[in-house]
């Protein structure tokens, strides 16, 4: 119940700031106006119009007529989480892939690699999407094939959206497992394992990816709040109509607020699932060990920590 309520609570919290942003755009473009409504009084009169039906019809600038706001936005949105998504799964899948493959990998060889990581990283998001932009089209007038659209015109462009903003997740997320893995392998518990003959690779996959799955998915928080940022710089260069392009279009606070919303509530929502999955399996991985330690056990344990001590010396004679 505690847990409901503070879920609950967060959410509400999140709401409110969300509607404090929302006005305040408005606010910065009155100020210097003679007469201009307090930030206060702007916020007030904001927070009523949610409550009335004639404020949630979206108009584009310059235009008299309207449609009812969700029937713009939820097509927008779906658009723009399928490219996110795809992006996601796409950096996330390449980037734990190469992070274990890396661990066969000599010192010799991973060298170069990070510091081709590191400069990939450091290209913006717009020169990678001009660069595809140009690839495709050349690659078009070379052969007469379309590898993907440069731009949304009558067909959505996704491959390309998807692919540029894939690279900075991918790139971040190897960098953090890799350091983390690491890490791992120079603990004392993985040379025990390795002194019961167990190969890297069973190392690897039963008990460092265990370790560090729930401290990974701390950084992909900050990663997908990144990608998140990136995203609207990508939709306006491809051309994407999601909820970047009808934003801009109509930036009102009423538009700021339902896109800050269709973002923020998912978010949200999967974050704090995440969160609550991870710590009824550390909740059950406690029990599961307390559980086990009854007397008939003892002299196992005993014996385990027995020959861990032995072990533990005879490296430090070595």
């Amino acid at each position: 119940m505690i847990r409901l309520v503070r879920l609950v609570t967060y959410y509400l919290l999140g709401v409110i700031s969300i509607i404090c942003v929302s006005v305040f755009t408005q606010y910065i473009s009155t100020i210097g106006i003679p007469e201009s409504p307090e930030y206060f009084e702007q916020l007030y009169d904001f927070f009523v119009s949610l409550f009335k039906p004639e404020s949630w019809i979206y108009i584009k600038d310059g235009s008299a007529s309207g449609a009812p706001m969700m029937e713009i936005m939820w097509p927008a949105f779906i658009y723009s989480t399928q490219i996110l998504v795809g992006a996601l799964a796409l950096g996330f899948g390449v980037a734990i892939f190469f992070a274990l493959g890396s661990t066969f990998l000599p010192k010799l060889v991973l060298r170069p690699i990070k510091r081709i990581l590191d400069l990939l990283e450091s290209i913006p998001d717009m020169i990678v999407a001009t660069l595809l932009q140009v690839l495709a089209i050349a690659i078009f007038k070379a052969t007469g094939i379309t590898i993907f659209e440069v731009a949304s015109f009558k067909e959505k462009a996704n491959l390309a959206p998807i692919i540029t903003l894939a690279i900075l997740p991918a790139v971040s997320m190897f960098k953090i497992l890799q350091v983390m893995i690491e890490e791992e392998f120079l603990k004392v518990y993985v040379t025990f394992v390795k002194s019961k003959g167990i190969s890297k690779f069973n190392i690897l996959i039963k008990h460092i990816i265990k370790k560090i799955m729930p401290i990974s998915f701390n950084h992909m928080k900050i990663i997908i709040w990144g990608a998140l940022s990136s995203q609207f710089i990508i939709e306006r260069i491809f051309n994407v109509h999601g909820l970047t392009y009808f934003l801009l279009d109509a930036f009102k606070p009423m538009m700021v607020f339902v896109t800050l919303m269709l973002i923020f509530t998912p978010f949200y929502f999967f974050f704090q699932l995440i969160d609550f999955w991870l710590k009824e399996e550390k909740t059950l991985s406690y029990e599961t060990r307390t559980s086990d330690w009854r007397p008939s056990s003892i002299a196992v344990g005993i014996k385990m920590s027995r020959e861990n001590i032995v072990f533990t010396i005879k490296s430090i004679n070595l």
